[in-house]
């Protein structure tokens, strides 16, 4: 009762209008659509904001984030902040590489808020470049079977055959809509010597609309290893394993240390904007 009370305030306030319905939504939802003051349409969006469960409020505020005025896009994302629906994933994407800074603070915390509470989410590779050791498939390899494995002990994840090796796997996700992501990053050689070598791994994770949503990155450093000592059974014929390269150890360790943290990224809610960047409240326009 209170959030229609809040709405009814609203419009009687700041955007009377000469042919009410009778139901304050749907009055606040033409108002949205049709006013021709910013700051009124602005008004409407953040009024609704208790009210977006209701999947025509979350239509609206969806097709806001298109609307021709910043200050109506920003709070339309800031409103969607709040449930944080799945519905809204592709527009907010959109929205968070939006020119004007305020929609796309707003739009990026909900597309955050959105990808942490979703019950689905499909993994992807976008593309993984590790141009380190002799075998630069095999470096590849190693870190997306890194991911993988973190990816894969929660069961909200799945993951597609862009992961080459990882058709087979059948990963059990929750109800609702499935929310898409890809992965991109590389691997390159921060420093070598005779005993040591140094590698960097970045990973990204990035929206459908190209936004990325998170970017991490480790260092590790691997030791050289010297071949094992012949065995006591051994001779000419026997074939022993060579080490792993330096660059190869350092490479996993270091996918080790930034795969957890993007796990932990996915799941984070991440901070809200500063007050300074929020969309002005109600105030009726002169």
């Amino acid at each position: 009762m209170c959030r229609l009370v809040f709405i009814v305030v609203f419009l009687l306030v700041c955007a009377p209008i000469r042919h009410a319905s009778g139901d304050p939504v749907d009055d606040a939802l033409h108002v949205l659509a049709r006013d021709l003051s910013p700051r009124v349409r602005a008004q409407a969006a953040l009024a609704l904001d208790p009210l977006a469960a209701r999947p025509e409020v979350r239509r609206a505020l969806s097709a806001a984030l298109s609307d021709a005025d910043p200050i109506v896009r920003a709070a339309a994302a800031k409103s969607l902040s709040g449930l944080a629906p799945a519905e809204a994933w592709i527009p907010l994407c959109q929205a968070a590489l939006d020119p004007d800074p305020m929609v796309a603070r707003w739009a990026a915390r909900a597309e955050r808020r959105v990808l942490a509470r979703a019950a689905a989410v499909s993994v992807g590779i976008r593309g993984i470049v590790a141009l380190i050791g002799r075998d630069h498939d095999l470096a590849t390899r190693t870190i997306k079977e890194v991911v993988l494995e973190h990816l894969l002990k929660s069961r909200r994840y799945s993951v597609d055959a862009s992961f080459d090796f990882s058709e087979q796997v059948a990963v059990p996700v929750g109800e609702g809509p499935v929310i898409r992501l890809d992965l991109e990053g590389e691997a390159s050689s921060a420093a070598a010597d005779a005993e040591s070598a140094t590698v960097r791994v970045v990973l990204r994770a990035v929206a459908p609309s190209g936004h990325v949503v998170w970017q991490g990155q480790a260092d590790a450093t691997g030791r050289h290893e010297a071949p094992a000592a012949p065995g006591p059974d051994d001779d000419e014929y026997t074939l022993r394993q060579a080490p792993p390269e330096a660059s190869l150890v350092a490479l996993r360790i270091a996918a080790e240390a930034v795969a957890p943290e993007l796990v932990k990224a996915l799941a984070s809610e991440g901070e809200a904007p500063p007050e300074e960047s929020s969309p002005p409240r109600r105030r009726r326009e002169r």
